[in-house]
């Protein structure tokens, strides 16, 4: 990919690509398949990624030494075993390695499904497959370009998922999880959108960061983005950030945000 990607910028006039389909990956692999597509008819390789991920997401830190959970999703005091609504779901998760962990920290005496684990169909299936997650996580399979996610949650997170995709294809996502996102939980809360990802630095942005942004250039035509590229990537699909938590020593940040009821 990366050794095609000079004769790809040339052939594109070293425009900064923004098409899903036609990247330095399409180019490399001469193929019209995205990287995730081509991914699903190679379960060989599908594997490899999904624990690549796995491996690689708990290397970095976690999203729960950056975000306040036991404050942002329970209420002072709560009993989980009494909650009945479904706490996170957890979109694009691949194995479900956030959620097992979660479920360790926050739920090991609740014996019910209130976690929802949804990815596309394949790696649902792999994911069913392995036979490692807990009673308390659910597998809905979803295809979130096109699929609305369940609805009912109090928080919907999404890991090292939106810097794959370029801010046009972000936006159709997003406006398809709106619906979902508007409705209030069964107890009255308003659901959380949970964004673990990059935030760049305006100026002097570290190593793996800057390497992570040619690297979704390259197979996504996608890229890293900054606070203020969030910011107005989400108000354009209907959303307002609340909060960013953000921990010295772990590059990924989490951003807190709230589907907006005025959105058209």
């Amino acid at each position: 990919m990366f050794q095609q990607l000079p004769s790809f910028l040339k052939e594109t006039n070293y425009k900064n690509p923004s098409e899903l389909l036609n990247s330095s990956w399409q180019h490399a692999l001469q193929t019209k398949l995205s990287f995730f597509d081509w991914l699903g008819g190679n379960s060989e390789a599908l594997d490899m990624f999904t624990n690549h991920m796995a491996a690689y997401t708990s290397q970095r830190g976690t999203w729960e030494d950056v975000y306040p959970i036991g404050d942002r999703l329970f209420q002072h005091g709560e009993d989980v075993e009494k909650i009945k609504d479904t706490i996170l779901v957890d979109l694009g998760g691949g194995s479900g390695h956030d959620l097992k962990r979660f479920a360790s920290h926050f739920l090991c005496s609740v014996h019910r499904p209130c976690l929802v684990l949804q990815e596309l169909p394949e790696v649902a299936e792999q994911a069913e497959s392995h036979g490692d997650l807990p009673a308390t996580i659910q597998i809905v399979p979803i295809d979130l370009t096109k699929e609305s996610p369940v609805v009912g949650s109090r928080a919907y997170f999404m890991h090292s998922v939106l810097h794959d995709w370029p801010d046009v294809e972000v936006r159709r996502i997003l406006e398809q999880m709106h619906s979902a996102l508007s409705q209030k939980t069964p107890d009255g809360r308003t659901p959380k959108l949970l964004l673990n990802e990059n935030v760049l630095l305006k100026q002097g942005v570290q190593p793996q960061p800057a390497a992570l942004d040619l690297i979704m250039m390259a197979a996504f035509s996608s890229h890293e983005r900054t606070e203020d590229q969030w910011k107005a990537l989400l108000e354009s699909a209907g959303y307002r950030i609340t909060a960013i938590f953000s921990k010295a020593g772990i590059d990924e940040a989490v951003i807190e945000a709230e589907a907006v009821e005025q959105f058209q």
